[in-house]
């Protein structure tokens, strides 16, 4: 009986850790959720259950793994916001000097001139 109790528990632990690839809108994950509720009848279960500590182990090692892998997805997705960010400001920057260019309608304009143009526009940017 103590074996399938176990395992039904692995079973449950193991289906809330693939949802740890989903979050909702406020990053919280299923699996954190479905752990801790977990832990939660653990504890309930701990007076006749002589498994429970080592179970409270699993289940805080599995708290520890789901919720690191939910901050590395999180530091992932805020690096590529910040990469196209600094994208559009330098699209914008190009573009304005570019814009610059045409209105003044100076045909003397060298690749370098342009080039330094544009530096100064990310300057004003601040990038």
């Amino acid at each position: 009986m103590k074996k399938v109790l176990i395992l039904v528990v692995m079973m449950i632990l193991m289906a809330g850790c693939s949802d740890a690839l989903q979050q909702d809108e406020n990053g919280n994950s299923p699996a954190l959720e479905t752990i801790g509720h977990l832990q939660a009848a653990n504890a309930a279960s701990a007076p006749v259950n002589p498994y429970a500590a080592f179970i409270a182990t699993g289940l805080g090692i599995a708290t520890v793994i789901a919720g690191g892998y939910g901050n590395a997805k999180r530091k992932a997705e805020l690096r590529a916001i910040n990469e196209k960010a600094v994208s559009d400001q330098k699209y914008e920057a190009h573009k304005r000097a570019v814009e610059k260019v045409i209105h003044d309608k100076t045909a003397s304009v060298t690749g370098d001139d342009l080039y330094r143009m544009v530096g100064d526009e990310r300057d004003k940017l601040g990038i």
